[in-house]
């Protein structure tokens, strides 16, 4: 949830000053956190207009000690913006967070005495970070998490200094529970508050604490609302590729053609600093599929893939693919990079279909999500 670069940059709004102030001092605890994907429908608001700006994927998984917090945002007018957020999961104290957008990537480590770090602006030198603070600050991006792992109640009030890199300031994370309402037939509390300007109000589910709605406001009339659902998944239809797939964006189309095999390639691909959702196709030539039956195309191709990404395999298995035999693995390289994949075999096609993650394994919903949604719609016998 980052106010301070991927929604005020849409908004392109100057922020108000911050107001308001509040006096309690929450205790926060990753344990009353839901460890799922959320999914939203994203709309911009302008003077009374609303438009669907796009969708979210918003994950949180613990490794550890540690809670991680994977936001991406396929926005139609910035394009995609992706937030990795670490935090403590005992006291979502602020740990590490790396961003990802059009116009600025950047890596802040919070500690104890300050904030380090760099940023790199599109087409600039990289700038580093080291501001040095008395107190411990809090990532603004995550305020919306930081309030869900609260005490929620009547009157719970927040207060906390944050650090918002895209002006090096310290500011304030301040609000207040303001009431409850029934969000399509959920009873939330709403929480209303000031993120560096941005008005926001939360609407979350008081008895998962999931996230019903989210506003955002840099000035009245013009803001972004967001509302839980599954806005994301795109479904793709390839009639020439004999296939369908969900995708979180549209996918990006490429081919080609191995000089060696005489195979084409057919390459579908959605992919930001997190993560790659992948399909792919190619047709194999009779003789070599006969030479080695469906069984050692499929041993073949599995061996290919792990040559290519250079890791170790896991939790090999066969599954079946609208009839079609085919294969489900996952491959972990060293560095953090994951690979969950499923091969299918449709005579003489071979399919891939893959989501690959950067810093730990994406949560079992998101990969099931993925690869069950891949099916074969005009197999080849």
């Amino acid at each position: 949830m980052r106010a301070s670069l991927s929604w005020v940059a849409l908004l392109a709004i100057l922020p108000a000053p911050t107001r308001g102030q509040a006096t309690d001092s929450p205790r926060f605890d990753g344990r009353r956190l839901r460890l799922v994907v959320d999914s939203f429908n994203k709309y911009l608001i302008y003077n009374g207009d609303t438009v669907h700006q796009g969708g979210v994927l918003d994950e949180l998984r613990a490794q550890g000690q540690r809670l991680t917090r994977i936001w991406l945002d396929a926005d139609r007018s910035l394009g995609p913006l992706a937030d990795t957020i670490v935090s403590s999961f005992r006291d979502l104290r602020p740990l590490e967070n790396r961003m990802h957008f059009p116009n600025i990537t950047g890596q802040e480590f919070f500690q104890w005495t300050g904030v380090s770090g760099w940023t790199r602006r599109e087409h600039g030198d990289s700038t580093p970070l080291d501001v040095p603070l008395r107190r411990l600050v809090y990532d603004p991006a995550n305020f919306d998490v930081l309030v869900r792992a609260s005490d929620l109640r009547e009157g719970l009030a927040i207060d906390i200094p944050a650090f918002e890199v895209s002006k090096n300031r310290v500011i304030n994370l301040r609000g207040k529970v303001t009431g409850s309402a029934t969000v399509d037939g959920h009873s939330c509390w709403v929480f209303t508050g000031d993120n560096g300007g941005v008005t926001v109000t939360f609407w979350i589910e008081k008895e998962t604490r999931a996230m019903r709605r989210m506003l955002l406001e840099a000035s009245p009339g013009r803001g972004l609302l967001l509302v839980a659902g599954d806005p994301t998944w795109r479904e793709l239809h390839s009639d020439e590729g004999g296939f369908s797939a969900q995708f979180p964006a549209e996918p990006r189309y490429s081919e080609r053609l191995d000089s060696v095999s005489g195979l084409r390639f057919h390459r579908f691909r959605v992919e930001d600093s997190v993560f790659a959702f992948f399909v792919g196709y190619a047709d194999y030539l009779p003789d070599e599929i006969g030479r080695r039956g469906t069984r050692g195309m499929l041993n073949a191709d599995r061996d290919a893939f792990l040559r290519a990404v250079k890791g170790q395999i896991s939790n090999e298995h066969d599954v079946i693919c609208g009839g079609h035999p085919g294969r489900g693995f996952v491959v972990r390289k060293e560095g953090g990079e994951w690979h969950s994949v499923k091969l299918c075999f449709a005579n003489p096609r071979m399919y891939v279909a893959s989501l690959n993650s950067i810093g730990g394994p994406a949560s079992d919903e998101l990969v099931l999500h993925f690869l069950n949604s891949f099916r074969i719609v005009n197999g080849r016998n």
